[in-house]
């Protein structure tokens, strides 16, 4: 997440599960486009760590950071439940400003978060964090126009899916996920939304990532992107 957000306890329980739902089809999304383990891994804008908890046992060690206190605090509850997690850090970090050396993890991946921030800033320490011979997994939303979300748009939505939430899991957590996306403080973080078109935002990933392969999945663009030395490709 790109902003800080201080979420009510029930809206917290209703993003961790909303997180942990989604979490295995956004790992593996990430996940196929990954080398093999053994890897250090930082997650810009983890959240509650629900992709670090899928892919944990991916690599030696995964470091989360999170702009939001409140994600951090979500984030060491569920470290503190799922033993996977013990010893992985989360930072309260600006993605436009890592506190990590230079060259730090062989992966970098992202989901959702880097439309919150100034994506030169942000894809530069991207650049800057990732080993040499490291991959960067960066997923984030698109929109046929450029713009900001409709919440009208966004609250039909967030209605439509509860039946599915309730198939994948239960009632319970479904109406939980559905009060949360409804809620006031999910709803003005759903107005401050802007998303790129794909056409920006591959020209925009492609100017600080040269050589960056993009890929298209159900309104979400992925940039794939190794970095070699001193060569970008």
């Amino acid at each position: 997440m790109g902003r800080a957000i201080s979420y009510f306890p029930a809206r917290r329980r209703g993003l961790m599960r909303w997180e942990s739902l989604k979490a295995p089809a956004t790992a593996e999304l990430i996940r196929r486009h990954l080398p093999g383990g053994g890897a250090t891994a930082l997650d810009v804008g983890c959240g509650s760590s629900a992709v670090a908890a899928e892919l944990a046992d991916d690599f030696a060690l995964v470091v989360g950071t999170d702009l939001a206190a409140a994600a951090i605090e979500l984030s060491g509850r569920r470290r503190r439940a799922d033993g996977r997690l013990d010893g992985h850090p989360t930072v309260l970090a600006d993605a436009e400003r890592l506190p990590f050396a230079d060259a730090a993890f062989d992966v970098v991946y992202s989901y959702g978060t880097l439309h919150h921030t100034r994506l030169a800033a942000s894809l530069t320490e991207v650049s800057r964090v990732l080993a040499d011979g490291g991959v960067a997994v960066l997923v984030d939303f698109c929109r046929e126009s450029p713009g900001r979300r409709s919440v009208p748009r966004h609250i039909v939505d967030a209605l439509t899916a509860l039946p599915g939430y309730a198939r994948r899991s239960d009632l319970r957590t479904a109406v939980s996920i559905t009060l949360h996306r409804l809620g006031p403080t999910w709803l003005r973080h759903v107005r401050r939304d802007r998303f790129l078109s794909e056409r920006e935002f591959t020209e925009q990933y492609e100017r600080a990532l040269p050589g960056a392969v993009f890929y298209t999945s159900r309104g979400r663009v992925v940039a794939v992107w190794k970095k070699v030395g001193n060569v970008h490709r």
